[in-house]
């Protein structure tokens, strides 16, 4: 997406790749917070045994509390914008982490 520019109230921003640039992909990520920041560490799994599951640390991505609010609300309308496109992304109950459970069923409830 080298040079693209969205029109963002009234100004533009202009996205240009930094020389250190790069593309990774995840299927991992762990989450640590502070009262400052919150912190996203991506990464793929790579082995699934029994016991342990071994994953690949790719990369972190910290920001401030207020940033990560606005990139969930964003994320949750991309999300909201697949599904209308694609179906329901359903979740095997098995790889949701029981705090997440609740949220998942409120939302459920909801529509």
């Amino acid at each position: 997406m080298s040079g693209e520019e969205i029109e963002f109230t009234s100004r533009t921003i202009q996205n240009v790749p930094s020389p250190h640039y790069t593309s990774v992909y995840a299927n991992n990520v762990a989450l640590a917070l502070n009262f400052f920041d919150l912190s996203m560490v991506f990464g793929e799994m790579v082995d699934i045994k029994e016991t342990v599951l071994t994953v690949e640390q790719k990369v972190r991505v910290t920001m401030p509390p207020s940033h990560a609010k606005l990139f969930l609300l964003l994320l949750k309308l991309q999300i909201e914008q697949y599904e209308e496109k694609f179906g329901q992304i359903v979740l095997p109950p098995d790889v949701v982490q029981p705090e997440l459970r609740r949220i998942l069923r409120e939302e459920t409830n909801e529509d």
